[in-house]
């Protein structure tokens, strides 16, 4: 491919560039009517493969009052402001929206949208971030940004390429989906409704066999950095860690709490996306994730994380939650939460099985990783 005869265009030549305005702040002018909503926390979900449809939203004669632009489908959004700014989370959106001021909007005039959130992904916004303290990507860095311009012919190959291994990728992911599955329904095959507890198990406070407590001991370090853990990187359903950030003992302080392997990490922070982790080693997390000790003798953490990521479970403590904007989980709720405790060896058995189920689950995760050097390969060939 002859790159030489491609243009170099800043990125306001080929865009129009804004940001959106200020969300409204009465909750009540959200609602599942009208015009879907972007903030900049939705952006992970949407990547995730979440419809727009799915997000809260606002009646036009409140976005009329409030002066709220709508975007069109094929704009393409990435934060610009605060920490999200820092995570590069690029989306093009499939149907019109009305957009926070947070978030950066490219509205394309002739270039394919799909080929841009390639570039960007590549060569990512956060790079044109000044201070790291304070994030935040101005709209004329923006503007500035040069990015090279091949004839749409080349643009469209470019894209056909990339999305065709971007599919091949989700079909792995989606064959982890389904061991997932697998594993939810052992467990309601062994264990039943965790809610309905149509068995008759014995019930206990959640509070009371799975406290919330961290770890006292001593933290693992590698080369003196501790591995800091954070919403950010664990993946919905499976509660996979998709990376590993390490710190240094400065960057520990009251808002992270330590953990070790004798922990269940559970999200307190939109519990609906379902984000539970069985970590390996000790570590320090963010104050989004609460370290629960199950206690030995009553409780598998097996067990407990996939009652914890169990669709009834969700379900109920979609019920106890606080916010619109970022819901919690409510505490005393929570804790009160009545805990079945099927026997020991049973959960034992679960647990083996489990055991069966990640051990296919990590060939899958191979056969993803190797998809995804390729896909790196591509993007260095064609971007870099």
């Amino acid at each position: 491919m002859n790159k030489e005869k491609w243009e170099i265009k800043k990125l306001g030549e080929i865009a129009i560039v804004s940001s959106g305005q200020s969300a409204p702040q009465n909750k009540s002018y959200f609602g599942s009517i009208g015009i879907p909503f972007v903030r900049a926390g939705n952006l992970e979900e949407l990547i995730n493969g979440s419809n727009e449809q799915n997000l809260l939203k606002i009646k036009k004669d409140i976005a009329d009052k409030y002066k709220l632009k709508q975007y069109p489908k094929g704009s393409v959004l990435f934060a610009k402001s605060g920490m999200s700014a820092q995570l590069n989370r690029i989306h093009v959106l499939k149907t019109d929206c009305y957009i926070v001021s947070h978030i950066a909007i490219l509205q394309l005039k002739k270039e394919l949208p799909t080929y841009i959130k390639y570039y960007l992904r590549y060569n990512p916004p956060s790079n044109l971030i000044k201070d790291e303290g304070y994030p935040s990507i101005s709209l004329s860095d923006i503007q500035s940004l040069k990015i090279p311009i091949p004839p749409l012919s080349t643009q469209e190959k470019i894209v056909s390429e990339l999305d065709s291994l971007h599919r091949l990728k989700e079909l792995h992911e989606q064959q982890l989906a389904e061991y997932d599955n697998l594993a939810q329904s052992t467990f309601y095959s062994m264990f039943g409704d965790p809610i309905e507890n149509e068995k008759g198990w014995e019930v206990k406070k959640l509070g009371e066999v799975a406290p919330v407590k961290s770890y006292k001991g001593e933290v693992e370090r590698i080369n003196e950095k501790y591995w800091l853990l954070n919403l950010d990187v664990v993946e919905q359903q499976s509660g996979e860690v998709t990376s590993y950030n390490y710190v240094q003992e400065k960057d520990i302080n009251q808002s992270t709490v330590a953990f070790n392997e004798d922990n269940v990490l559970y999200s307190k922070l939109r519990p609906y996306l379902n984000k539970v982790v069985i970590p390996y080693k000790s570590g320090y997390c963010t104050s989004e994730l609460l370290p629960l000790l199950p206690q030995k003798e009553l409780l598998k953490r097996a067990f407990l994380t996939s009652l914890l990521r169990s669709y009834p479970f969700v379900e109920y403590i979609k019920e106890k939650t606080n916010g619109a904007k970022m819901p919690r989980v409510n505490m005393d709720e929570f804790r009160s939460f009545n805990l079945i405790l099927p026997p020991l060896s049973l959960q034992t058995q679960f647990s083996e099985r489990i055991e069966r189920i990640d051990a296919q689950k990590e060939l899958i995760k191979q056969s993803i990783g190797e998809t995804q050097l390729l896909i790196d390969y591509t993007m260095d060939k064609y971007f870099g």
